[in-house]
């Protein structure tokens, strides 16, 4: 499983125009697409000017966002939109294990038999159970793959 994936965003001095660590920077607005307010996450300082949140999506809509990164520090306000499917890894990392990885049938307890599809480094990604059209358990022309 791959980690989730961050929004980062940059703070500068205005007096300097240096980065600007150990600033305190907080969501002015957090809102779904539609203006309903949405939980903040956490925002935590990344090191060299650098800060990082990251975003949960209650629903399938948008997420927009207003930080102040407050008095001294620029921009101020740094603003932005994010999309649900840009943050979806691990949905995209099966999809692309299951496209490229593995997969076996395979003879469970002498008469279930089963399809197991295996990411690329070989952990296992799914099973299925085979049936026919009775719900019997078959090796050869399976009617249904039902989810184990």
């Amino acid at each position: 499983m791959s980690a989730p994936k961050i929004a980062v965003f940059f703070i500068y001095s205005e007096m300097t125009g240096a980065p600007l660590p150990g600033a305190t920077p907080v969501f002015d607005s957090y809102v779904d697409d539609t203006g309903t307010p949405v939980a903040p996450p956490v925002i935590s300082e990344i090191g060299g000017g650098a800060y990082k949140f990251t975003p949960v999506f209650p629903t399938d809509k948008g997420l927009v966002y207003v930080i102040d990164s407050g008095i001294g520090a620029t921009p101020r306000y740094q603003a932005g939109f994010l999309r649900p499917e840009d943050y979806n890894i691990d949905f995209i990392t099966d999809l692309n294990d299951q496209a490229f990885g593995k997969w076996q049938v395979v003879t469970i307890g002498g008469d279930a038999n089963r399809l197991v599809l295996y990411r690329q480094d070989g952990s296992v990604l799914k099973k299925f159970d085979l049936v026919d059209a009775n719900g019997n358990p078959t090796f050869t022309d399976p009617f249904r793959r039902n989810p184990v």
